[in-house]
């Protein structure tokens, strides 16, 4: 995708262009500063809302059965609600991460209450379960969602060593898109991630003709 389909895309995105700018504004300033004055400021919030994950990617430095023990002492929303609202003095930006998010029970009521508090949401997903959550994730207004896929087929189910993960992810991706277009909304922003690694290299073209498609609003490459 060229940079002038991707700013076009963006334009029609207000809230995520206004994002964009935002945190390059605050890159160069910290650059600037080169950390000669210190600040309090928060521009990025990221809660790890679990450090479950139903993949095991061959790239990924998480223990599965230690994070497993970690679930015992999950915070509740009661919880978020308190940070949301002693961080709100710097209205960040909040990313929702893990393991893999979308497996945390109420993280569409998290969601909500993010929205509810008016900050900018962006959540990173495997895609495994999208497709479930895709008419909610519209009608709650979630600004962000960046999908993980690192080549085609194949490659990616390899990856991530997980069948048909590349199936589900582009069904969940169809099922937003298909969604933003039935209720009339152009967020969730769909942003496709691909983690260049040893194996994927060479096998990335898919994860470009997916951006021509329209389905996706940018695709990012990561090494």
């Amino acid at each position: 995708m060229g940079n002038g389909a991707i700013a076009l895309k963006l334009l029609r995105t207000p809230k995520v262009l206004h994002r964009v700018i935002k945190s390059r504004i605050s890159a160069h300033s910290k650059l600037n500063r080169c950390m000669s004055i210190p600040t309090r400021k928060i521009n990025l919030m990221v809660l790890v809302v679990t450090r479950r994950c139903n993949m095991y990617c061959d790239f990924c430095m998480q223990d599965h059965d230690a994070h497993r023990q970690l679930e015992l002492n999950r915070i509740g929303l009661g919880d978020y609600r308190r940070v949301l609202d002693q961080a709100k003095i710097w209205n960040p930006t909040i990313q929702l991460t893990g393991g893999e998010p979308f497996i945390y029970p109420e993280i569409e009521e998290l969601i909500n209450v993010i929205k509810e508090k008016n900050f900018f949401c962006i959540a990173n997903t495997n895609g495994s379960t999208l497709k479930n959550h895709a008419k909610q994730l519209v009608e709650l207004g979630l600004e962000k969602i960046a999908i993980s896929l690192d080549g085609p087929p194949e490659v990616h189910d390899h990856v991530r060593q997980f069948d048909n993960a590349y199936q589900l992810a582009e069904e969940g991706i169809r099922a937003l898109a298909n969604e933003k277009k039935r209720q009339g909304k152009n967020y969730p922003f769909i942003d496709v991630k691909s983690v260049i690694n040893p194996t994927n290299t060479g096998y990335l073209e898919p994860i470009v003709k997916l951006a021509q498609t329209g389905l996706v609003q940018m695709v990012n490459f990561v090494h």
